[in-house]
């Protein structure tokens, strides 16, 4: 998914919001990320509180592409997302 559709999709949103992926049934926290040419990798980690909050991803440029990165470091490209509690699942 490329920046410039998440930034439209999620229009409205709690900007505040933390980041997760799913990975071998387990919810995972994106607690860093790096840029890379025009991809974003968005990388998993351990500590919910250091989780990545939905604003950060606004900040990137638009024409720039989501993979997100396990604990294993199987790359995933993030097709969108969804709501659930407080928390934006990318998938």
């Amino acid at each position: 998914m490329r920046v410039e559709e998440f930034k439209l999709s999620v229009v409205g949103m709690d900007l505040t919001r933390r980041l997760f992926m799913r990975s071998q049934g387990e919810l995972l926290p994106l607690t860093t990320y790096e840029v890379e040419d025009n991809i974003i990798y968005l990388m998993s980690g351990e500590a919910l509180e250091t989780a990545l909050r939905l604003d950060t991803i606004l900040n990137f440029l638009d024409n720039q592409e989501l993979i997100g990165i396990d604990t294993e470091m199987q790359f995933f490209p993030i097709y969108g997302y969804r709501v659930e509690n407080d928390y934006l699942i990318l998938g």
